[in-house]
């Protein structure tokens, strides 16, 4: 897909690769893999400890991402109601938010903004919908190990959103759909 714009039409590609080479000192020449800067997820004190537990359990809150959005990937567009409003729901301030900073795979951190925005709601916001969503789930069930999630062959799925503002601005058209097949071509492979 190349990158293209014109007067009715624009699309370009973001590379989600997570690291930028550095040099290691002065004195060795040989480059190392850097990540990028971190990002914050504010949680509400009340679900610190269940945040707490997920970290202890899959190493850290990168990884724990990583499982709650696979996980729940190809339920992403029916566990939640959606807003009917346009406006972006954040968290209310009197739920004493905890910051925890850590550096997301960029490719997680774009799927959390595309279902965030799905539903109308914060990054942040819809972060804590799939821990608590999580949690609740698993109370009374047996919970998915780490090992077992980690050895499932998941097929790689591709996430469509598809964002349609009306022409007479009175309304907008949201789409989300997975695409389990993921036979396309990446545009970084792409021979075009």
């Amino acid at each position: 897909m190349a990158n293209t714009k014109n007067q009715n039409h624009s699309q370009h590609t973001r590379s989600l690769i997570n690291t930028y080479r550095v040099k290691s000192s002065p004195e060795e020449p040989n480059l190392r893999l850097k990540r990028v800067a971190p990002s914050d997820l504010w949680i509400p004190k009340q679900q610190v400890s269940n945040l707490t537990k997920r970290i202890s359990k899959f190493g850290c809150l990168k990884t724990a991402l990583h499982f709650l959005l696979k996980r729940n990937r190809n339920r992403l567009h029916s566990i939640f109601a959606y807003s009917e409003n346009e406006k972006t729901l954040y968290q209310k301030t009197e739920l004493e938010l905890v910051r925890f900073s850590f550096r997301p795979d960029s490719a997680d951190w774009a799927e959390l903004r595309l279902a965030a925005r799905y539903y109308g709601v914060s990054i942040c916001n819809f972060f804590v919908m799939l821990l608590v969503f999580d949690e609740n789930e698993s109370v009374g069930k047996i919970e998915a190990s780490w090992k077992d999630f980690s050895n499932q062959k998941i097929e790689d799925s591709e996430i469509f959103f598809i964002q349609r503002i009306f022409s007479k601005r009175k309304s907008i058209f949201f789409s989300i759909s997975i695409d389990f097949n993921n036979s396309r071509e990446s545009p970084e492979r792409s021979t075009v």
